[in-house]
């Protein structure tokens, strides 16, 4: 009878795993980002992400499935941080109103900053990703969470002052809040042609239109 000769493990041909620094994800996605400010989706370069952050292609790929996968996740994060910005103080500034005169006065001073143009550049950043979003379901379904996420935000803000009489009860806060950041996007419209819209007047029906809204004299 033979004897089984024992077997030499063989070395792995498996690369050892190697640790990356931390925040090494987060650093290469603000580049996408940065690149995508800079000149739009087609200045984000693989080649560049990975050399400036000192990673390899396969951990770039690693992190994100492709480029496509890191330009979609910086979209979404433009998206994100948009949303963010322009709703940063509302509801603690909602939250010190004591009347229903108070509320309104404070409403209408949120809209005048969210129309600023200041924030002109938050607006054509949002606009940028919706534009990108045709053909791309991963991205649409990130940009509905977040825009949902952010409308049920507001209209939570939104609920005290239901309650207290200052909004309509018939008003459906998620609609409200949902059609004023569409009211809001619309303004990237006169932007584009300033010489041609009064931009004061067109803030004064905005507002004057969404503080009726809220009172309910335009519900049937």
């Amino acid at each position: 009878m033979l004897c089984r000769m024992a077997r030499t493990p063989r070395p792995s041909s498996a690369a050892p795993r190697v640790e990356l620094p931390p925040g090494t994800r987060d650093r290469m996605l603000q580049m996408a980002i940065d690149a995508i400010e800079r000149g739009g989706e087609a200045s984000v370069r693989v080649r560049e992400v990975s050399d400036a952050t000192g990673v390899s292609f396969a951990s770039l790929y690693h992190f994100f499935g492709s480029r496509e996968g890191l330009v979609e996740e910086a979209l979404a994060e433009i998206y994100v941080r948009s949303i963010r910005d322009f709703n940063i103080d509302i509801g603690e500034r909602i939250a010190r109103c004591e009347s229903a005169d108070d509320f309104y006065r404070t409403v209408s001073g949120l809209s005048l900053e969210s129309y600023s143009p200041d924030r002109s550049a938050l607006r054509f950043q949002r606009l940028s990703v919706l534009g990108g979003v045709a053909g791309r379901p991963n991205l649409a379904v990130r940009v509905a969470s977040a825009q949902d996420a952010s409308n049920r935000a507001l209209a939570g803000i939104l609920a005290e002052p239901q309650r207290r009489g200052w909004i309509h009860p018939d008003v459906d806060l998620i609609t409200l809040a949902a059609w004023t950041a569409g009211l809001t996007l619309g303004r990237v419209l006169i932007e584009l042609d300033p010489l041609g819209t009064n931009g004061a007047a067109w803030n004064e029906m905005s507002i004057a239109t969404l503080i009726a809204l809220a009172k309910g004299d335009l519900l049937r």
